[in-house]
């Protein structure tokens, strides 16, 4: 396995994006490794935005962000509310969404979406992403159809805090 390095000291803090267009694709598209990551550096900090996340969509981006991470680790969610499907329809203002989050974080590391993702609004974030800021990883959906053609990062998280029976962290 190849190991991901970001220079510096194992203890210095570091700043990760992690991006979902629903409120459930941060968990199911990189959640692993990120409980991983938070597990392996304890000084790392977690921003969490949410592009899609209205009505109960938003009580449930909130309550999962706050089971995988203490809440001193965590910076957000940042909730905004654009209309699920329909991402490509208001590409200007989800652009604006993302000059505005530029300027509030500097990360170091950014989890997105796949650019060849099936689904329309992945593929919008996707390619905001790359557009506006630097260093992604691509996350892909297991319940979409698209084929990741280009994996950026794989990483193994077997027994490592993760419980995949939906019962959290341990």
């Amino acid at each position: 396995m190849i190991s991901l390095s970001l220079n510096g000291t194992p203890s210095e803090t570091r700043q990760v994006l992690c991006l979902g267009c629903h409120s459930d694709d941060i968990e199911i598209g990189c959640g692993g490794t990120i409980l991983r990551l938070a597990m392996e550096h304890p000084d790392w900090v977690f921003h969490w935005v949410v592009f899609s996340a209205i009505g109960p969509r938003a009580a449930e981006a909130r309550k999962a962000a706050a089971r995988f991470l203490d809440p001193s680790r965590l910076r957000g969610p940042v909730l905004h509310s654009f209309q699920d499907g329909f991402m490509p329809f208001v590409g200007a203002e989800i652009k604006a969404a993302f000059e505005a989050l530029k300027k509030t974080v500097s990360p170091d590391l950014i989890f997105t979406h796949n650019r060849n993702d099936a689904h329309q609004d992945h593929r919008l974030i996707a390619e905001l992403t790359w557009n506006t800021l630097d260093l992604a990883v691509c996350h892909q959906r297991p319940n979409t159809r698209a084929i990741c053609r280009a994996v950026n990062l794989y990483r193994s998280n077997t027994s490592h805090g993760c419980d995949c029976t939906g019962g959290g962290r341990e």
